[in-house]
């Protein structure tokens, strides 16, 4: 199975971010190749090739870099002008591939039940699982967990690529960070840098030719851990109308409409312009709803049983009796699956095992516990 797949893991000036990365996988024992496609600057690269030597023992790892005076500026808010990540998938040799950032958890165990679907459903172009995304105090590397809560993920398993494509984009969820076919993803990465566009626009149409290409499958087991915090490349400073009428109509659309039309009527082996059109009519779905949704996040004013929650969190023995209450909750949610990290610490969640090990490096739980001891 270590054969099987490469896992990709792009970095860039977050040497903090890889070492703690490199130090999960050797925790569990990961035999996938990591193939490292690494932007830092001079200082930062220096930092991850000592940390590299540190686990050439316990992982197989390719690491790929640029000298100094070839190294692209990757800007902080994308990645699609990285000459070397560009490349990187000309390094893949094995079958199946998945990627994953420096700051990404991949459950590895479960990656391989990825894999194993994958090699008997042949109309099956992706694989992801249940995910999570945590926030530690002060965008921390290693320190307090302050959050866990569900990172959306879902399965798109219709049979027609036209319905899968609106389906996918009018109740979006991410399809990037999951098992894929090495010879489908290659292709999405090229026609994803040959488009030369943003980060979140690159992303809609990674995920949309996902859909095109076949059917996606959501696992229950978990398959992703990710960390939100400042120094993401996804936050763009823009909110989302801003991106939609400053660059997302202005300079990507035409570009992703006119590629996925294409792809599309090839797929259904329709007209373009009927592809067209039901391309335009994802595209609708999507924008209306997303905005719909982002404007009451952004604009919604809190109700008065959300003022009356903040009151009494602020009466002490309400916040005593709280404790109480979320202690005997987190018991029977855990048996349930619930994804709060208080259900996900008791033994009885599902997802304990596959979630201990992440909980330990990012909160250095190992170490805190032998020093009180």
């Amino acid at each position: 199975m270590s054969e099987k797949l490469t896992l990709i893991i792009p970095t860039k000036d977050r040497s903090d971010f890889l070492r703690r990365a490199l130090r999960y996988y050797s925790q569990v024992s990961c035999q996938f190749t990591l193939l490292i496609c690494d932007s830092s600057n001079d200082a930062e690269l220096e930092r991850n090739i000592s940390t590299i030597a540190e686990y050439k023992e316990s992982l197989k790892i390719n690491h790929l870099f640029s000298s100094s005076n070839k190294r692209n500026t990757r800007s902080s808010s994308g990645w699609q002008d990285d000459e070397l990540l560009s490349g990187v998938m000309d390094n893949v040799v094995t079958p199946y591939v998945a990627f994953f950032a420096d700051d990404d958890f991949a459950i590895v165990k479960n990656i391989s039940i990825g894999i194993d679907f994958l090699e008997t459903n042949n109309d099956y172009s992706y694989v992801c699982g249940t995910a999570l995304i945590l926030t530690l105090s002060d965008d921390a590397v290693v320190g307090n967990l302050e959050s866990v809560g569900l990172y959306s993920q879902r399965g798109v398993c219709l049979y027609s690529a036209k319905d899968r494509l609106t389906n996918l984009l009018s109740n979006y969820s991410v399809l990037e960070y999951g098992v894929s076919r090495t010879k489908q993803m290659r292709y999405r990465w090229r026609n994803v840098f040959d488009a030369k566009i943003d980060n979140l626009s690159a992303e809609l149409l990674n995920c949309s030719l996902v859909a095109i290409q076949g059917k996606a499958k959501k696992l229950n087991e978990l398959l992703l851990v990710r960390q939100g915090h400042n120094r993401m490349n996804s936050r763009t400073g823009r909110d989302a109308f801003d991106w939609i009428s400053e660059v997302f109509f202005k300079k990507s659309y035409g570009i992703l409409h006119g590629i996925l039309a294409k792809e599309l009527a090839a797929k259904e082996n329709i007209d373009v312009r009927e592809a067209s059109e039901i391309v335009k009519q994802a595209f609708w779905a999507h924008i209306a709803k997303g905005l719909n949704r982002r404007y009451e996040h952004q604009y919604g004013k809190k109700n008065v049983i959300k003022l009356i929650r903040e009151f009494l969190r602020t009466v002490p023995w309400v916040k005593r009796l709280v404790n109480i209450v979320r202690g005997i909750k987190a018991v029977m949610l855990a048996r349930k699956g619930e994804l709060s990290l208080p259900a996900l610490l008791n033994t009885s969640s599902p997802y304990h095992k596959d979630f201990m090990p992440v909980y330990k490096v990012v909160t250095s739980f190992e170490e805190n516990l032998a020093k009180e001891r």
